[in-house]
């Protein structure tokens, strides 16, 4: 093999190592993205059902009870 070939074929595999580097970094940066989303909607649905549970204890305090059922089955439905 000459010089030339050699010097070709090591561009080409020093070609190949930084397209796959750059598919591994998009493929992570992908997937990342997917995690912070699914995260914040998690922390959300966590705030909703605070926010509910407080809503049923003042509810109840009130004697609210058709209201409180209501409350209960949202906050149900959130915990699924």
């Amino acid at each position: 093999m000459t010089n030339e070939e050699m010097e070709r074929l090591a561009d080409l595999i020093v070609s190949k190592i930084f397209e796959a580097e750059e598919k591994a970094q998009q493929e992570f940066a992908e997937h990342y993205e997917i995690m912070m989303a699914a995260k914040e909607a998690s922390t959300n649905t966590e705030e909703k059902i605070k926010e509910l549970e407080e809503e049923l204890r003042q509810a109840i305090m009130d004697e609210k009870y058709e209201y409180a059922a209501i409350l209960q089955i949202k906050i149900d439905n959130l915990k699924k």
